[in-house]
């Protein structure tokens, strides 16, 4: 029961004794009522508050944000039915702040806190906003266990135990290979171990009724009470289809140790790492205008939703945050310091080909201005799926750690950012002088604050080469000669692939296995029908382009690709056959010796055409020398005339 002191402060001691000197939060006011103060506090309910994110497939709207609340004595995940935000206060901080709430705020379900319930005078008492280190988000480093949980009936079924196990665990690409990975071994994935446990997963069976209209918080529910006692960091819970996402395709705490899957969408590696990145106390990365829209970062949304997936990272934001590459941190205050130094992507420490003095995330922060993070993106390594903005200086934007970041720039050799009236003092300037993407590459930097300070290029610094020098075998595309371009670019033979292009709205994402039923653009629901055999690049890498059609004129294109074991790989571009959206590519590679396909469809009257070529092309042959002459250096014998 509540006890008072006839002072400005009451004070709540819980059964347990854990709820000292808390604050109270009611609507009601800020003193107790005689009703509060009878009240048996026996059957309140202490948990810490969080944030569900909902995740989506490319283009999908998403889903608003669900509020958690992780009981502290046992496995369950409360739910709000909205936005409790009005009734936490200011102060309310995801993963850290704590509530006791009343069995009267419950749903019949166990699981749901009704808002307007809760507001009701002691049906809700905050507890603290002070983190505890029993609470904190899990950190970003060390061995972590994962339990796997699938739930099933007899009607509704996922994923086999055999088949998680090796889309999480053990395939080429998957949240295991990308953590340690991008990590540099700092943050290993484990399968978790226990009573009834294969290989990290966990099989919970129920009835069709029990299954029969539930939400994927119920199925979430369901699987923990079935995993009680198995000791784990990290909890994966994979939900058959049949369960009411409520617009989300996939679930996770921010900060937590939860995430929820359809078993349509727990195979791809970007929705594994996504969503455990919200785990590790990450928000989006975004750029312009969408949220999700960093390509450099797979807490936007531009990996691929499929089983192979993208190989890539994080954004500068992220990869300071994450701490794996705090040896090649670095600092600097334009308005007091200048930098002028060299970028390497994370590969380079990784190969250990980094030194002392480069640096992997460059942090731009002066007081009263927001944090700016400036990386070089060099897509090789584990980040060598980049789905665009790749080999670029990228700047990205973000104001705490745990917040929303946004992409501000993306700069090649010779390209400047700035930002003016820097704390009022000047122009923040960011020079690339030059990018070398010779293996693992680098970038030559400056940052200064005009006004105060001005930093030059060396003069005699090499120009940038070419951004195709990574690659063996390239080809550029004749520019684009219509206002509307509607083209694919795919590639057989080739183990590394990527396209560079002078339209910067315009990128590529890696797409294995090229055959009927992929889709064509990032922008359009178009897929491929009709594709048989190499002429149409079939089993082949499809570069996808981000726009289906309105790609800057005078656009220039090449694409570049290493061989797989021999020198040879086949370059396929896809263009339209009857429109005249074709760019003029047509007739410009059928000159040059492309090879025209049958037509393939997409739509519903769609139509478009492969034109391939094995580059790069054998050498002209010399003239055959005449048969009686005797090459230098070269063993003959004349066999006598034939007799017969």
């Amino acid at each position: 029961k509540l006890q008072t002191v006839i002072v400005s402060l009451i004070l709540l001691t819980s059964i347990e004794g854990r709820l000292n000197a808390p604050k109270l939060n009611t609507v009601a006011s800020s003193t107790l009522s005689s009703q509060l103060l009878e009240r048996d506090l026996s059957g309140f309910i202490d948990c810490v508050v969080g944030v569900a994110h909902g995740f989506t497939p490319p283009d999908s709207p998403d889903p608003d944000d669900v509020y958690t609340c992780d009981k502290y004595d046992d496995d369950t995940t409360l739910f709000f039915d909205k936005d409790p935000s009005n009734i936490l206060g200011d102060d309310f901080e995801s993963g850290i702040t704590k509530v006791s709430i009343s069995p009267q705020a419950l749903a019949d379900d166990g699981l749901t806190i009704i808002v307007d319930k809760a507001k009701i005078a002691g049906n809700m008492i905050l507890v603290s906003h002070t983190e505890d280190d029993s609470r904190r988000h899990l950190t970003q480093t060390g061995e972590k266990s994962v339990l796997v949980i699938r739930v099933v009936s007899p009607s509704h079924t996922v994923k086999s135990e055999e088949r998680l196990y090796n889309d999480v665990f053990q395939d080429d690409n998957n949240m295991k290979v990308i953590y340690e990975g991008c990590s540099n071994r700092q943050l290993i994935m484990n399968p978790a171990m226990g009573i009834n446990v294969n290989n990290g997963v966990l099989t919970v069976a129920v009835s069709d009724e029990e299954l029969a209209g539930k939400t994927w918080q119920q199925c979430g529910s369901i699987a923990l009470n079935g995993a009680s006692g198995i000791s784990r960091n990290f909890v994966m819970i994979v939900c058959p289809n049949s369960i009411n996402f409520q617009g989300g395709a996939a679930w996770g705490q921010k900060p937590g140790s939860r995430t929820w899957y359809m078993d349509s969408t727990i195979s791809a590696p970007i929705v594994q790492v996504h969503e455990i990145g919200h785990n590790l106390n990450h928000s989006h990365s975004g750029k312009g205008s969408a949220s999700y829209g960093d390509p450099t970062c797979n807490m936007g949304n531009l990996g691929m939703w499929s089983d192979s997936g993208s190989k890539f990272c994080f954004n500068g934001a992220k990869t300071w945050s994450n701490g794996w590459y705090s040896a090649y941190h670095e600092t600097v205050d334009p308005l007091i310091a200048t930098f002028d130094g060299t970028l390497v992507g994370i590969n380079a420490v990784i190969d250990q080909s980094a030194t002392a003095d480069q640096v992997v995330v460059l942090k731009i922060d002066t007081s009263g201005e927001r944090d700016l993070y400036v990386m070089f993106q060099r897509r090789t390594g584990v980040n060598s799926g980049i789905p665009g903005d790749s080999n670029s200086v990228v700047i990205t934007e973000q104001s705490s750690s745990g917040s929303q970041s946004w992409s501000k720039a993306q700069l090649k050799g010779g390209d400047v950012y700035t930002q003016e009236s820097w704390a009022e003092a000047g122009t923040l300037t960011v020079k690339v002088c030059s990018i070398n993407l010779n293996i693992p590459g680098s970038a030559h930097i400056l940052v200064y604050t005009s006004g105060i300070t001005e930093l030059s290029c060396p003069p005699t610094e090499a120009p940038t080469p070419a951004p195709t020098a990574y690659y063996e075998v390239k080809y550029p595309f004749p520019v684009v000669q219509t206002e509307e371009f509607v083209h694919g670019l795919c590639v057989l033979g080739a183990s590394d692939v990527g396209v560079i292009d002078s339209d910067p709205d315009l990128y590529y994402s890696v797409i294995p296995d090229f055959k009927d039923g992929v889709k064509l653009w990032r922008d359009r629901d178009f897929v491929a029908t009709g594709v048989q055999g190499i002429d149409m690049c079939e089993g082949g890498t499809y570069l996808q382009p981000s726009k289906h059609k309105t790609i800057d004129r005078n656009a220039k294109i090449t694409l570049g690709a290493n061989p797989v074991g021999s020198s040879l790989v086949h370059m396929c571009a896809f263009v339209t056959s009857s429109d005249g959206r074709d760019g003029k590519w047509d007739s410009f590679l059928q000159s040059d010796n492309f090879s025209r396909s049958n037509e393939f469809r997409f739509g519903s009257n769609g139509f478009m055409r492969s034109y391939c070529k094995v580059l790069p092309e054998p050498p002209t042959n010399v003239p055959s020398m005449a048969p009686t002459a005797k090459p230098i250096g070269q063993v003959t014998y004349s066999f006598p005339a034939v007799n017969s």
